[in-house]
């Protein structure tokens, strides 16, 4: 069982922008310095929430739309909350309680 939360300015931001779901998926660095691999948070609006439906690997329970898993490997803590920052005026989707597994 998880306690999943959203800061309500993620809420109001997403139903001002009309995104229904939010998807988390995986960046795999290329190059010499970066060995690690990170999670991507990004929005999607209705029409790529249908499209992602089919293909993640899991969907979790949250408060606002949906939220899509497209990644295995994933350490899930009991609480796990998401957050809206903005650096330099974009807006960007913070996450704790969720990171890739390791030994």
């Amino acid at each position: 069982f998880m306690d999943i939360t959203y800061d309500e300015s993620l809420i109001e931001y997403m139903k001002k922008k009309k995104y229904t779901a939010i998807v988390i998926e995986q960046i795999d660095p290329i190059g010499c310095c970066a060995d690690t691999s990170e999670l991507l948070l990004r929005f999607v609006n209705e029409k790529g929430a249908d499209k992602l439906r089919d293909q993640a690997i899991r969907q979790l329970e949250v408060p606002f739309g949906e939220l899509f898993v497209m990644i295995r490997g994933l350490d899930y803590d009991k609480e796990i909350h998401f957050g809206l920052r903005s650096f330099l005026g974009l807006k960007d989707i913070s996450v704790s309680g969720i990171r890739h597994w390791t030994l």
